[in-house]
């Protein structure tokens, strides 16, 4: 019988701080601007550049300076090294860059608040302290009023009125100037202006913003006749008759051959204005892979970026499905959108809350990034806002405040501790390098008949499909690109369907069959999914879980591998979910929201039996809780060179410290 325990991840602080591990990261910039080189990301002293990270959303840019400072700790305690600073240009949210607070009618998105831009200085001041890079946006969510000189702005609903603002020259010259006004804004916490900062690391012209996205149409004047006369004239020029013109057609080879014209020139002009004024970060175009031609125009980006998640709906209507049993898992498009010989990074990745199976997708996502030699990840997201405890509360005999302590959207992920309880582990595969480069690298040629599809599915690409990615590393080629002796395959190659996917290096292996996923290096090793009842076996480390599902998760704390670590961090993480939470299933196979529930989040006690081997012969093995305190020895002993611990019964918790005495 499953049991679950109470456990609150406070806002403002880490049970366990893993820093020491990078301390010699801080503060962020010590080893240079980020840098091109081939398809990595490196700092100017050589150094890689590797990023884990989060996102925050609107209101969370702009918190006080005592919110600024501990976040930024806490963030630096989980071995975070980088933010996103997302939906700074969000209308809805309060503060945001152009207004700090409601009141006077304001008909215009001229200027950047001054109050606004002190928050958001002192909150890059703290996370550049803490050792934490900058990955900075352009439009996001922006809403154009007519005293910015857009016409007919009232009509433009759709956030940061896409696809408008690709092709308009009006709101063209207004994203050129707010990218200029934030990039060479003076930072007076740093001394530094942002674009003259090395902890502002990356800059992505535009968010989720194509002319190939099948939601965002043409269809308001006088956009859609200038649209149309344009088209017109460039098909001319370019040889083309065209007849009636169809925006909306976009298996029109013709129209598409335009779109991606309208997008490059809009990436030239973005790009040629930030380096006129001194910006010299590596810039993407957009970070959306939504299609082939989507693709092709980013080609002279510096790098590439994606998301993708697993749901579907909100919170309220949901997919409650693993992925540990799935080839087609929220992994599977990045390398889809991934350009060969440029690096790429995943700005947004989730499964959110209310999945029960989100303790599989930490180390699943971290793992394979680290084994496609992906440059980082933030995921999508820390926080939407910035609001403090507020509810009181008894618990386990003990007034505690609750305003953090349940899950109250979607993507909040700052106090999950099925996934963002993780990330201890996380930051040290993707950061450290723990799991290595894959050996083989595949590059995919994607020809004219794959040119168009309407979403970033890699379902498109059967080769992908196969289980390629999950074996070596794969990157696309676009026509023209020469193949650089490199393994290649075609789109269309369907390859083998394997029930187990090994990668090259043999450090991950997914069993779909079993449902269960490993992850097998000298640093770290973890096994996630299906779990329970099943003899898990690693190269010097076993696993025999009780509990059916969740993930288990040893690694190594200091320069020394497993074997011989004098301090190490086990955790053991299954389902977690709001008390007294309640879904029913839908017919199309989803499920619907009863009840959210209430505070305080349960997590579901793993109970296992671990082993390991290892030359220290003088481990303890101590429970921690959710506030940091020793909760108790846990029962460990040897067997032979094994050492075995016994958790998930007295002392039972998720973390678990193992330190030479």
């Amino acid at each position: 019988m499953s049991r679950y325990i109470p456990y609150i991840l406070k806002w403002d602080d880490a049970p366990i701080d893993i820093s020491h591990v990078f301390q010699n990261e801080k503060p962020a910039g010590r080893h240079g601007f980020v840098m091109v080189k081939g398809d990595k990301l490196v700092f100017e002293d050589g150094t890689p550049a590797r990023f884990f990270g989060t996102l925050f959303n609107s209101g969370m840019n702009f918190c006080s300076h005592e919110h600024a400072e501990k976040v930024a700790r806490r963030l630096a305690k989980f071995g975070l090294n980088i933010v996103r600073l997302h939906q700074l240009d969000s209308e809805w949210a309060l503060p945001n860059i152009f207004t700090f607070e409601r009141g006077p009618h304001e008909n215009a998105t001229h200027t950047l608040d001054p109050r606004s831009m002190e928050r958001l200085d002192y909150l890059i001041y703290c996370l550049k302290q803490n050792g934490l890079y900058l990955y900075m946006d352009g439009i996001n969510y922006r809403m154009f009023k007519s005293g910015d000189g857009v016409r007919n702005a009232w009509q433009l609903t759709e956030r940061a009125a896409k696809p408008y603002s690709i092709f308009d020259p009006t709101m063209i010259e207004l994203q050129k100037k707010y990218n200029r006004d934030l990039l060479t804004h003076y930072n007076p916490y740093t001394g530094l202006r942002y674009c003259d900062d090395p902890a502002v690391a990356l800059f992505a012209m535009s968010t989720e913003t194509t002319m190939f996205g099948t939601n965002w149409t043409v269809k308001i004047e006088p956009y859609k006749s200038e649209l149309e006369a344009r088209f017109r004239a460039w098909a001319a020029e370019n040889g083309h008759t065209v007849d009636q013109v169809d925006l909306t057609d976009r298996s029109d080879p013709v129209l598409r051959a335009f779109f991606v014209s309208l997008e490059q020139a809009y990436y030239t002009a973005m790009r040629d204005d930030l380096r006129m004024n001194g910006v010299r970060i590596p810039l993407c175009g957009d970070n959306w892979g939504y299609s082939v031609d989507h693709l092709t125009a980013q080609a002279d980006n510096q790098f590439s970026d994606s998301h993708s998640y697993s749901y579907i709906g909100d919170h309220r209507r949901f997919m409650n499905d693993p992925i540990s049993d799935k080839k087609h898992t929220l992994f599977v498009s990045y390398p889809f959108s991934r350009l060969a010989e440029k690096p790429f990074f995943i700005s947004e990745w989730d499964m959110p809350w209310p999945n029960e199976y989100r303790a599989e997708a930490a180390l699943f996502m971290a793992s394979m990034a680290s084994f496609q030699g992906f440059s980082g990840m933030t995921v999508h997201t820390y926080r939407y806002g910035c609001r403090e405890e507020e509810a009181v509360t008894r618990r386990l005999g003990r007034d505690l405040v609750l305003g953090n302590s349940y899950y109250r959207g979607t993507f909040d992920t700052y106090n999950d501790p099925a996934k963002f309880g993780l990330f201890y582990h996380a930051a040290l595969i993707m950061r450290r390098g723990d799991v290595r480069e894959a050996d083989q690298w595949v590059k995919v040629r994607l020809k004219n008949h794959t040119a168009y599809k309407p979403n970033s599915t890699a379902s498109a690409l059967p080769a992908l499909m196969s289980g390629l990615i999950y074996e070596h590393k794969v990157s696309m080629l676009l026509d023209g690109m020469p193949d650089q002796g490199t393994a290649c395959i075609d789109a269309d190659e369907a390859g083998e369907d394997k029930a187990v996917l090994v990668s090259d290096t043999g450090e991950l292996v997914r069993d779909l069959g079993q449902s269960i996923g490993t992850i097998d290096t000298p640093m770290t090793k973890a096994a996630y999914g299906f779990i329970g009842g099943k003899d898990i076996r690693l190269d010097g480390m076993a696993i025999k879980a009780k509990t059916d599902f969740g993930t288990i998760a040893l690694s190594s704390l200091t320069p020394d591998p497993i074997d011989r670590s004098k301090n190490l961090l086990l955790t053991a993480v299954g389902r977690a979910q709001n008390t007294d939470f309640r879904a029913e299933p839908r017919e199309d196979g989803g499920f619907r929201v009863v009840d959210s529930g209430k505070p305080p989040i349960l997590v579901e006690a793993i109970e296992a039996e671990v082993r390991f081997q290892t030359d220290r012969r003088n481990l303890r093995v101590i429970s921690i809780d959710d506030e940091g305190f020793i909760t108790g020895t846990v029962k460990s002993w040897f067997d032979g060179d094994d050492f075995v611990i016994a958790i998930g019964q007295e002392f039972a918790q998720i973390y678990y410290l193992i330190q030479a005495q």
